[in-house]
């Protein structure tokens, strides 16, 4: 199982499809099993941007952890997390939980890793993410960068530049996925 995480916007999901398809991986986005509980909750159809910005972000990160923890994920297969689920401890644990269906050795976290001014291009980008609008968006960047960041590094088992065409993303992520099991074998 490969977790990927990293900031919005680093090619998470649209890298993570490709990869999955190409592998023949299911795929699970936890911001769509977050939107999926949302409207099986609330009966409302609403994006991850929406439920942020109607409800607020610990709104969105307390149904993230609620969505996390009750979905089924399979044994193999690719994840594509938020950007906020490796800052929630539990949410962690859960991804990495070591039950009947894999062990922690067979979850791998792998960092989609931007260097800070690549990112600030696709993130400073409109529509802005919930938690940028403010009065100045570029010194909230900068903090959200500084903390997460080392996060991000500190949580993978692997790290992968994002800075390059979706296309070369999705290749490096099979890649890594191929070569992960070839080592088992």
């Amino acid at each position: 199982m490969l977790i990927l995480i990293g900031f919005p916007r680093s090619g998470k999901t649209s890298a993570g499809k490709i990869a999955a398809n190409y592998l023949r991986l299911p795929f699970i986005d936890t911001d769509e099993i977050t939107c999926q509980l949302y409207q099986a909750k609330h009966q409302a159809p609403l994006s991850r941007r929406e439920i942020a910005l109607q409800h607020g972000m610990p709104f969105f990160y307390a149904l993230e952890e609620e969505a996390i923890a009750s979905f089924d994920f399979p044994r193999q297969g690719i994840i594509s997390t938020g950007g906020g689920t490796p800052c929630n401890l539990r949410n962690l644990n859960t991804l990495l939980q070591d039950d009947k269906k894999a062990t922690f050795s067979e979850r791998h976290f792998v960092y989609l890793m931007l260097d800070r001014e690549p990112l600030a291009k696709r993130l400073l980008t409109p529509p802005l993410p919930p938690y940028l609008e403010g009065k100045n968006p570029n010194q909230i960047f900068s903090k959200f960068y500084r903390e997460r960041h080392p996060l991000y590094h500190q949580t993978a088992r692997y790290l992968i530049d994002a800075d390059c065409p979706l296309p070369q993303l999705a290749d490096e992520i099979s890649t890594l996925w191929q070569a992960i099991h070839l080592a088992k074998s």
